[in-house]
């Protein structure tokens, strides 16, 4: 089950699929809520309880079962109410016990013996990104531990508010010798208080001006600016614009391992030695491999007389506007293509139209403006943009076969690269950026 959206589900799940297993239908006026744990331990506490209590008990819920970490969080009006009761268990054992879904007792031996690093359920990325932290200096079970806290956080702002901050975790003295302090300072407290306040502060240390600074015992350390300029000559991605370019160089320079939290989505991005070499998203880390992209665009240049550089800043715009959660459509004619009569010009129809601009005369925010919009971008060979918001018309009878889950924003640029022989990247709001060449897919990020 994939429970990115509602990590507090998984209680409710497991008891559903427990109930259908069994046979025993469990009372419809009992909720449940709370994550758990791979040991079956019920935690963390599910965050914004108060109104969710308040929700339930005025949609007929009449018990609610929760973890014992979220006793202190309920309010004691609900707590003393005799119309509403809360029930706290610290493990899912005493939930199953509780209400006679728990398995039957058995003699037969069981196999006690700790599941080897091999046998983890976890993606190859993940293991990747734990030995990246492990040759930065940082214990297994730190950055495990970190990992698992950048997880949270994207529940925490799925469930309460949106939530965008980074940490910058290394060699302190490193880090503060190339980040100048905030005027924000941290107050020495007590164990585990700052990581359950991490949601508060995030609306001050947003990562797009500060960032928290970890050492590699996985202690918070200062809280120090990342909106600096740095000078240097540092051979980055082409395809990474600020602030990704900015994490990676200073990733780079201080040899740490950064988490950035994105506005507005449920996703983190990790930067390593100059490099964004991973992203959680869609309830798991995945490998995000820019250096590929980058070598499929100028590939693609090259066959179709493209400009590298028109390329490198089409592909810099779709990154960006993955970042940003935003859709769009990119596409590049070749020298001497015509898509005339086989695309509807909106702005015509709005009774406005656009002068032909080259790429390098706009601005970042301008074109993500123009690709933003329904429809699509329309650039030549040689960098010029003609229109945007246009919607493309291929011809209908051209045979393609949409692969599962597409849209039509996919299936409209197949055809049309198909029919005009050009190039076309497709951002989907979720973040993922496809490539297309002559109606093949060649390369998905």
């Amino acid at each position: 089950a994939n429970f990115t959206e509602a990590k507090s589900l998984t209680l409710t799940t497991i008891i559903a699929i427990l109930s259908a297993l069994t046979g025993r239908v469990c009372d419809p006026e009992v909720a449940f809520s709370s994550q758990v744990e791979p040991d079956g331990v019920l935690f963390p506490k599910v965050g914004n309880l108060t109104p969710k209590l308040r929700a339930a008990k005025e949609h007929g819920i009449r018990e609610v079962m929760l973890s014992t970490a979220n006793q202190e969080d309920c309010p004691a009006s609900l707590l003393k109410d005799k119309d509403f009761t809360l029930r706290f268990f610290s493990h899912i054992g005493e939930v199953l016990h509780h209400l006679g879904l728990f398995p039957e007792e058995t003699t037969e031996p069981r196999d006690l013996t700790p599941a080897p690093w091999d046998s983890e359920p976890r993606s190859a990325s993940w293991k990747a990104l734990v030995q990246t932290g492990i040759k930065k200096g940082i214990e297994r079970e730190v950055i495990k531990g970190l990992i698992d806290a950048v997880e949270d956080l994207c529940q925490m702002r799925n469930e309460m508010r949106p939530i965008s901050t980074a940490l910058v975790v290394g060699d302190t003295e490193r880090i503060g010798a190339l980040l100048p302090d905030s005027e924000i300072r941290l107050i020495p407290m007590r164990k585990g208080r700052l990581e359950g306040y991490l949601h508060k502060l995030a609306p001050i240390v947003d990562g797009e001006l500060t960032a928290f600074v970890l050492d590699k015992n996985g202690r918070f350390r200062s809280i120090r600016k990342v909106n600096i300029a740095l000078q240097g000559d540092f051979k980055l991605n082409p395809l990474l614009s600020d602030p990704a370019a900015r994490f990676a160089l200073i990733s780079a320079v201080t040899e740490s391992l950064i988490f950035v939290l994105d506005p507005g989505g449920n996703r983190v991005q990790a930067f390593s030695d100059g490099e964004l070499i991973c992203r959680y998203c869609n309830g798991g880390w995945q490998n995000y491999d820019l250096n590929l992209l980058h070598g499929k665009l100028m590939e693609a240049a090259q066959e179709k007389g493209c400009d590298q550089k028109v390329m490198e800043r089409l592909g810099r715009t779709a990154v960006r506007l993955s970042y940003l959660h935003l859709g769009g459509l990119l596409v590049v004619l070749p020298e001497g293509v015509s898509c005339e009569g086989k695309i509807e010009d909106r702005l015509r129809r709005m009774g406005i139209g656009m002068n032909p601009r080259a790429l390098s005369d706009l601005s970042d925010e301008e074109l993500i403006k123009f690709a933003k919009e329904d429809g699509a971008v329309l650039v030549d060979a040689f960098g010029i943009v003609h229109t945007f918001m246009a919607y493309l018309r291929p011809t209908t009878a051209i045979p393609v076969e949409p692969d599962p889950g597409e849209g039509a924003r996919h299936l409209s640029a197949r055809r049309f690269t198909a029919e005009m022989g050009c190039f076309a990247l497709v951002i989907s709001e979720d973040g993922a950026i496809t490539a297309y060449e002559d109606d093949k897919r060649i390369y998905r990020l």
